[in-house]
């Protein structure tokens, strides 16, 4: 009798690696350690804004591809990264291996593994772990700032003093009000003023030496999205916090600059003590995105997580 199929891992990306370039050297890996895995490239992804619910577009999106795949009686495993914590975990709404077995479908959703992402709740939105980070003063209510987000890419005040936010609230030039800016996304966190990338800064010197520019350039789409999309993306609650009904494992990136460490333990500890359910933690001796860094040792990461996957 054939060995059944593992199930297809479905990389869910984060704000700033929406390119598929970023994830090919894992998938690649992935294929070699015998794990089917898909990706794609969210609809936020360097665009303008098109119904005013970028976060849930996006989460359309990937459930859309969960469906896929289900339907065609394949199991899934959702690998979010970053902020993909969020979308991918609104995404398995309605979609998970139990709820498609109650309707009579193959396939689903069987585990999730959140990669130095968000772990959110009902409620949360990605800038409340922006806050809950970095201590940024909230200075406008969210609902305010969506409704007035500052379109011109123009520095922030506080941009100095934040040295590795990918959004802050501050002053935009020429405006009185205070706005959402985010233009520390292209500029502190694909790349630093010393060409290092933030989120990739556990490669040896040699290896990152002369990447700067060219990680700027693949992933210039990525960093292209309106500031429009962005407020409403990071605004925008979650509904649906999937980890509380599928098992869940969380790789934990220990030298993460963007998701620390630290902020990952008090999400595994919120999801205990609150809810009574225990995420599976796996430590990674990485920064915040091994899948360019050290995509053979993420393999292996997933892989162990798969090993003891019931589908």
């Amino acid at each position: 009798m054939p060995a059944k199929e593992p199930p297809t891992l479905l990389v869910v990306h984060g704000a700033a690696h929406g390119d598929p370039i970023f994830y090919a050297k894992f998938r690649d890996a992935l294929q070699r350690a015998g794990i089917p895995s898909e990706g794609g490239t969210a609809p936020s992804n360097g665009s303008l804004p098109k119904t005013g619910r970028p976060f849930y577009d996006d989460a359309d999106y990937w459930r859309a591809k969960i469906r896929a795949l289900a339907d065609a009686g394949k199991d899934v495993v959702l690998l979010m990264h970053s902020a993909g914590g969020g979308t991918g975990t609104e995404a398995a709404r309605g979609v998970t291996k139990a709820d498609r077995a109650e309707a009579g479908l193959p396939g689903g959703v069987v585990h999730l593994i959140y990669l130095g992402a968000y772990i959110p709740d009902e409620g949360d939105t990605i800038l409340t772990f922006y806050n809950d980070e970095w201590k940024l003063p909230l200075l406008v209510d969210v609902k305010k700032a969506v409704s007035r987000v500052c379109t011109r890419f123009t520095p922030c005040e506080l941009a100095s003093s934040v040295p590795h936010s990918t959004l802050t609230l501050g002053r935009c030039a020429g405006r009185r009000d205070r706005h959402l800016c985010h233009r520390l996304l292209r500029r502190q966190l694909l790349q630093r003023r010393d060409a290092r990338p933030v989120s990739a800064l556990d490669p040896p010197p040699e290896a990152l030496r002369g990447r700067g520019k060219q990680w700027k350039k693949e992933g210039k789409a990525t960093s292209n999205a309106s500031s429009d999309t962005r407020g409403q993306f990071f605004a925008q609650p979650l509904t649906y916090a999937a980890w509380k009904d599928v098992p869940t494992s969380v790789i934990l990136t220990e030298y993460d600059k963007i998701v620390t460490a630290d902020h990952q333990r008090r999400r595994i500890q919120h999801a205990k003590e609150k809810h009574g359910v225990d995420l599976q933690v796996v430590p990674l001796a990485s920064s915040h995105s091994p899948f360019l860094s050290m995509p053979d040792k993420l393999t292996e990461a997933v892989r162990a997580i798969y090993e003891g996957i019931k589908s």
